[in-house]
């Protein structure tokens, strides 16, 4: 991962950086699945993903134009989109947001029975996630955003309570923000020299030969693809939220 700084940024800090975070489920559960899923290579590997030197909380823009916030301490999520953290929606924007948050929690309901999902084909994914289930054939489909078809699902690992559902973009596309700055999307890099074998937009658990630097089963790429939540439970950084903060615990 390059360390190098974005060339002309502007910077914004965030005020609406959740000071405690009791569920941390984005940034742990994903982070930990790309940490298993790699190993140790030569050297840092170029990537779509590449965001230079960030600072938590601090919202960079870089020479593609897109806003990145480092939300963790360790670097392993970040949000990414084309509307600086200031940037107020509009009416028509706001009305976007509202009408795919409904739609979305609507259909999820369905999978309040964690068996619904199992029969509908989600899956732990390679047993490392305790949170999010997969449907391999929704995030294969090149899809995104379809309210009725979310790629992953999410359950409380203790309980076994529905979260919410989170929706996955195309490998190599950007998320589209249909409500513009209210629906920002994030996204797992890669850390430091670390390398990851992917099938399609899932990680291979121990699919990497340090011998012969290539992958044995998958593709090698540095980061995973955009990700949106929509939660089925209060939050407190609203329905699309990158993390899970509890009302009431800020």
């Amino acid at each position: 991962m390059s360390t190098r700084d974005f060339t002309g940024t502007r910077r914004h800090r965030l005020t609406r950086l959740p000071t405690r975070r009791t569920l941390v489920l984005a940034g742990i559960a994903l982070a930990t699945l790309l940490a298993v899923s790699s190993c140790s290579g030569s050297g840092p590997v170029a990537s779509e993903h590449d965001h230079g030197s960030l600072v938590r909380g601090e919202a960079v823009q870089g020479p593609d134009g897109l806003w990145r916030t480092e939300l963790t301490e360790d670097g392993s999520l970040i949000e990414v989109s084309q509307w600086a953290p200031s940037e107020q929606a509009s009416e028509e924007q706001r009305q976007a947001a509202d009408s795919f948050a409904r739609s979305a929690q609507a259909a999820a309901r369905r999978f309040s029975d964690r068996n619904a999902a199992f029969a509908e084909g989600y899956v732990n994914v390679d047993g490392i996630d305790p949170y999010h289930y997969a449907n391999k054939a929704f995030i294969n489909d090149g899809v995104q955003l379809d309210p009725e078809r979310p790629e992953f699902v999410m359950y409380d690992p203790e309980t076994s309570e529905f979260l919410g559902v989170m929706f996955l973009a195309p490998v190599g596309v950007r998320g589209e923000q249909i409500g513009g700055p209210l629906t920002v999307w994030h996204y797992h890099p890669a850390m430091g020299d670390m390398l990851v074998c992917w099938d399609g937009a899932l990680p291979v658990d121990g699919a990497w030969d340090p011998t012969t630097e290539t992958c044995r089963r998958g593709e090698q790429r540095a980061g995973s693809p955009d990700m949106l939540h929509v939660w089925a439970i209060p939050n407190a950084l609203g329905p699309f939220g990158s993390d899970m903060v509890p009302v009431g615990s800020r």
